[in-house]
């Protein structure tokens, strides 16, 4: 991971927004972040990775983790951190969060977002830190980014938790065998009792046995052939009885059918008489005959409708002479219609008249009673302007008296963090005690298994026996009833299969084929007396062992929960003692912080509390004071919004009087048939009702006389239509009469000419409807077959002239072809019988062959197998493939260290992976790393962690190398800071980028490239750009 660019706001002491490139900070290959301890340097490595990971080392979520990360000014918090990965993409993570803008302690869930660089443009993308780099937030924070106090951890971890870490960086879990070999054993096994089963029913398979089955197949294969050849000479005899057969009886049918089919020449030449009847009518009479009768049809009708419209003609012609006399009458009426039209404009215009001298008065009076009320709100907003600037000269007194508010934040927020630590030292220490007693009961509970089964089971054991070599020796008497088990179960298979052949042998006999090779002759079956008595003995055995198994199985597993409980209490253990130590060093710490005096003392909170009780009843002072000035404010107002309302209404008032006014002169002016005064006692009701009685008048006069003057036109046009009408309709009737003596004429002239005596005659012949083409083709049909039954019957005789059909001899030659049938059948069979077992048996010797191969291999298999086993026993092999790297990283972090201790100093592992020191100063003598100075534990921590580093680049194929240090070195003494320049300075030298984090200020002068932190009281902290100041 190489870092881009870090944005960071409203994190810890960062109140502000700060930006951070760190391509000018990596250019260098070697920079650092400097500042007064609590300046905020360890804050851009934590804002880091919580935007990564979501965890911070100072904090979890049980300490309210999102209010404490967020700066106490502040109301929103952003980092926005960018880097490359080393699959060289770069990617982007972003932390926002928002506090509660009603509840100062209320923090909303942060959102987390994250972008991928895609061809220019961040693109949102659902990848985890975790698969992006490819380390735990623990290992990340080991090789990568490296905290406060944390530098060293490596080199000081137990043997256990370093090679934890060498498991979950470089992916050795890969390497433990154990577990995944079981089921191939279990597999292995299992396969050989099958393929031992399977070889023993194809053991008596030799390739004498197959050659005698061969012979026997050959003779019966040329006795088949001959066999076959007599059947198909039988078959063509047979064939040629059956044709002669076949046309006796051919003869005998077309006889039978040649007769039937005279006797009904008759009936057809009858019908062909009739259809030729039937077609002369057809073509010579049915046209006039239609054309007569619908000729017939059409006069009737029209001599129907002639009569309909005669006495239609009458009505119409009464009706119009009564409506020209009632429209004489309605056309005076209509003529003075205007006159009414006016009297209704005049009423109307009265009722405006009335209606406005109303709203006049009632103008006046609402005018008279509103100026009154202006000049009472006017007063009212003359003594609320006073009120308002009496108020705002105390506010700005008293907040002159008020104490400094983000001094009163900042030490009330260094009492609470003094009380959570204080809290957090006796959490620590609680659970401490907490987990030596369950360790106690651990124990206990390894002590009472151990009296209650391992006793007796184990007796080279005692209660003090190691957990772990309790697991090893159950696991040990385990294996070896595995092994028995195995070999009672092949020997239990083995008695199975000897039984089920015995059950074969007994079910022979002499002179019938054998189930399982054929052989009809058994001289020495299979006896197996006392194979029910060992098979007995063998499943009692297999019993007794998979109990013992089951019981080893439980004690395995109950043996593992301990070990694990002991080994999980012991890693709690010790973490709770690093959180102590982390407790006890972070105290210190934040004592050294307090820079109040001497307003204020560390040790006495309750000065804090008086001034934050002075500061609260000035601010509740201050606030009843503003909530007082806000009401004067609001309630000036509304006065100032009723009087602009009352002036507004006032004038809307006066205007509304002067329009009505003008209104009312000119409807006076506008009166011809009425006069005001004749009205001005009538009510708008009565006036209403005489316009609504003009107007009623008015719409009938009008509506009658348009619908008789329409209805006059109607009926006047009707009539026109009728008088045409009629005098088309008797014309046409005239027509048609003379159609109908034509028709007449032309039937009696073809009737004359023809066969037929009358035209009923015709009529009747015609009523039959025949289909003349479809009786036809009858007809034709049928002296077709005729001729056919003839021509058939004829060739028939001459294809039977001088033969003759043998039944008896026909039936003989049947009974021959099924006897020979029956054996050519039989001796298929047992054709096909041969060559199955003449395939099985070959097919069997392959197998026998195939199955040798298998249990060959099997064998072998399991061989290796117990080779494999004895390896992988306890994790020997992952631990074994863990000291490799451990020394592989050894080797390579002492290339470094060795050079910078000046050749005096080397880093060895020993069986424990435990690293121990090799003196060439004093004969090349070995000593722990404890004793170690603090320049060289630095040196040999810095060695390792780089050499991690690079064994990191290298296992994910990356080519970046870079990691942070966070080391204040504030506790080194002078040679040890030497130490440090010197480790510093040959970084310099190398292909790769380190950033350290000090508050040393001589080890800045060993860096060119630095930022440098600042945390101002108001605006807090502050970033200060090395570049940008020798710029």
């Amino acid at each position: 991971m190489i870092p881009v660019k870090l944005t960071l706001q409203g994190v810890y002491s960062y109140q502000k927004k700060a930006e951070i490139d760190f391509t000018k900070l990596t250019e260098s290959g070697l920079f650092g972040i400097f500042g007064m301890v609590g300046s905020g340097k360890s804050t851009i490595l934590e804002s880091i990775s919580y935007a990564l990971y979501g965890q911070v080392e100072r904090l979890n979520k049980q300490d309210k983790l999102t209010y404490n990360l967020m700066n106490l000014k502040s109301n929103e918090l952003l980092i926005d951190y960018e880097f490359r990965a080393n699959d060289n993409q770069q990617y982007r993570f972003v932390v926002e969060g928002k506090r509660n803008s009603k509840n100062f302690e209320k923090i909303r869930t942060f959102d987390r977002s994250h972008y991928q660089m895609v061809d220019g443009d961040w693109i949102p993308t659902d990848k985890k830190a975790e698969d992006i780099l490819d380390l735990s937030y623990d290992n990340f924070r080991r090789t990568i980014i490296i905290p406060q106090g944390k530098f060293q951890e490596f080199l000081q971890l137990g043997d256990t938790d370093r090679t934890r870490m060498l498991k979950d960086i470089f992916g050795l879990d890969k390497y433990d065998l154990g577990q995944k070999l079981r089921p191939i054993e279990r597999d292995n096994d299992q396969k050989i009792t099958e393929v031992e089963t399977k070889f023993q029913g194809v053991a008596e398979v030799t390739e004498e046995s197959i050659k005698e089955q061969r012979q026997i197949l050959k003779e019966l294969v040329e006795a088949l052939e001959k066999q076959q050849v007599q059947l198909q000479d039988k078959n063509q005899q047979k064939a040629e009885q059956e044709q002669i057969k076949a046309l006796f009886a051919e003869l005998d049918r077309q006889r039978e059918n040649l007769t039937q089919l005279k006797q009904q020449a008759e009936e057809f030449n009858s019908l062909e008489r009739k259809v030729k009847e039937y077609e002369i009518c057809l073509y010579q009479f049915s046209d006039l005959l239609e054309t007569h009768k619908n000729t017939q049809l059409k006069i009737k009708q029209l001599q129907g409708v002639i009569q309909e419209k005669e006495s239609h003609f009458e009505k119409i012609q009464q009706k119009l002479e009564e409506e020209e006399v009632n429209f004489k009458k309605v056309k005076e009426q209509y003529e003075q219609r205007e006159t009414i039209s006016q009297k209704m404009d005049e009423f109307e215009k009265i009722i405006q008249i009335n209606e406005l001298n109303k709203e006049l008065a009632t103008l006046e009076e609402r005018i008279d009673k509103g100026k009154p009320v202006i000049k009472e709100t006017e007063s009212k907003i003359t003594k609320l302007q006073s009120d308002i600037e009496d108020k705002t000269f105390y506010i700005k007194r008293q907040k002159e008296n008020l104490p400094d508010n983000n001094v009163l934040l900042a030490v009330s927020g260094w009492f609470a963090e003094k009380k959570k630590i204080l809290s957090s030292i006796q959490k620590v220490n609680q659970e401490t005690r907490h987990i030596e007693k369950e360790i106690g009961k651990i124990n206990q509970d390894k002590k009472d298994l151990y009296e209650e089964h391992l006793k007796e089971l184990l007796p080279e054991a005692h209660p003090k026996t190691p957990i772990e070599e309790l697991v090893d020796m159950i696991q040990d008497k385990k294996d070896d009833l595995d092994d028995k088990l195995s070999v009672t179960m092949q020997k239990l298979t083995s008695m199975q299969l000897k039984r089920k052949l015995q059950e074969y042998a007994e079910s022979l006999t002499d002179g019938e084929p054998c189930p399982l090779c054929g052989s009809t002759h058994h001289p020495d079956p299979l006896k197996a007396d006392a194979v029910d008595q060992a098979m007995h003995a063998f499943q009692e055995a297999r019993v007794t062992q998979q109990m013992q198994i089951k019981l080893l199985e439980d004690l395995i597993i109950k043996t593992n929960r301990i070990k694990d409980q002991i080994d999980e209490k012991n890693r709690q253990l010790q973490r709770k003692d690093e959180e102590a130590q982390s407790e006890a060093n972070h105290f210190d710490q934040h004592l050294y912080e307090f820079r109040w005096r001497p307003e204020f003392d560390p040790d006495h909170d309750e000065d804090v509390e008086k001034k934050k009780g002075k500061m609260s009843r000035l601010q509740n002072a201050i606030e009843t004071a503003d909530k007082e000035r806000e009401a004067f404010q609001r309630a000036l107002g509304e006065e100032r919004k009723k009087l602009d309302k009352y002036k507004s209404a006032i004038t809307e008032l006066e205007n509304q009087q002067l329009s009505k006014t003008t209104q009312l002169k000119t409807l006076k002016r506008q009166l011809q048939i009425f006069t005001v005064d004749q009205y001005a006692q009538h009510a708008a009701s009565q006036l209403v009702q005489e316009i609504r009685s003009l107007k009623d008048l008015y719409e009938r006069v009008e509506r009658k006389y348009q619908t008789l003057d329409t209805q006059i036109t109607e009926d006047r046009n009707q009539k026109v239509r009728l008088e045409s009408d009629l005098r088309n309709t008797r014309e046409n009737l005239a027509q048609d009469e003379q159609r109908l003596k034509v028709s007449e004429d032309k039937m009696q002239e073809r009737l004359e000419k023809s066969d037929f005596d009358t035209l009923e005659t015709v009529k009747n012949i015609l009523q039959n409807k025949i289909d003349i083409a479809r009786e036809n083709e009858k007809i034709k049909e049928f002296q077709t077959k005729l001729n056919r039954a003839e021509d058939e019957y004829s060739s028939l005789e001459k294809q039977t002239l001088g033969k003759s059909y043998d039944e008896a001899a026909y039936q003989q030659t049947l009974v021959d072809i099924k006897a020979l049938e029956t054996e050519v059948q039989v001796k298929q069979d047992r054709r096909g019988g041969l060559k199955n077992e003449i395939e099985r048996l070959e097919a069997d010797l392959a197998r026998k062959s195939e199955l040798q191969k298998q249990l060959d291999a099997l064998y072998l298999r399991r061989d290796d197998i117990g080779t494999l086993k004895k390896m992988f026993r306890e994790s020997g092999f992952v631990n074994y493939i863990s000291s490799v790297y451990m020394q592989n990283l050894c080797n390579l972090a002492n290339e470094r260290f060795y050079r910078l201790t000046k050749q005096q100093l080397k880093l060895e592992v020993n069986d424990d992976n435990t690293f121990y020191i090799r003196d060439y100063l004093n004969n090349g003598q070995t000593r722990s790393v404890k004793t170690l100075s603090g320049g060289q534990t630095f040196q040999a921590a810095l060695s390792l962690a780089l050499a991690l580093a690079d064994n990191i680049q290298q296992f994910t194929k990356s080519n970046q190398n870079f990691f942070f240090l966070d080391e204040g070195f504030g506790s080194q003494d002078e040679e040890s800071l030497d130490a440090v320049f010197d480790t510093l300075t040959s970084l310099r030298k190398e292909n790769r980028i380190v950033g350290i984090i000090s508050h040393v200020e001589s080890l800045q002068r060993e860096i060119s490239v630095y930022l440098k932190v600042r945390n101002d009281e108001e605006t807090g902290s502050v970033l200060q750009k090395s570049w940008e100041k020798q710029a």
